[in-house]
């Protein structure tokens, strides 16, 4: 962890030229600071909740990064279309065969609303709209 002198003087390198601080930039910039610090706190925590929602508290990190849940969000999300497709697929099917009546869906004849079983699998799917 950085000192209080080492953060001071980077601050007056990096965004005050090298020119020495008066009292109330001290302050300001030690305001800056640890407003940085609780949003810092912020991610690592919401970070540490995101890896325990995906994984189990077992199966978590014990601290794990955003880079390390981007893998595994990014083949959730393909899985969640791949289901997304085949439950249209089967739907389009189901329509095709007639089986809406039979399977507790509402007809189709006459109108271009999707059945309540329909929309309670797209639902769980997360399909948008529904």
């Amino acid at each position: 962890m950085a000192t209080d002198q080492k953060i001071y003087d980077r601050l007056a390198k990096e965004m005050w030229d090298g020119k020495p601080l008066n009292e109330l930039d001290k302050f300001g910039a030690l305001c800056a600071i640890l407003d940085l610090l609780d949003v810092i706190e912020d991610k690592r925590r919401l970070t540490r909740e995101l890896d325990v929602a995906m994984h189990g508290e077992e199966g978590a990190a014990e601290q794990a990064s955003l880079c390390d849940l981007l893998g595994p969000v990014r083949k959730l999300r393909g899985e969640i279309e791949q289901l997304c497709n085949h439950i249209k697929a089967l739907k389009h099917r189901a329509d095709a065969e007639g089986l809406y009546l039979g399977m507790g869906f509402e007809s189709k004849l006459g109108n271009n609303q999707e059945g309540p079983m329909v929309k309670k699998l797209y639902k769980l799917a997360g399909v948008k709209g529904y």
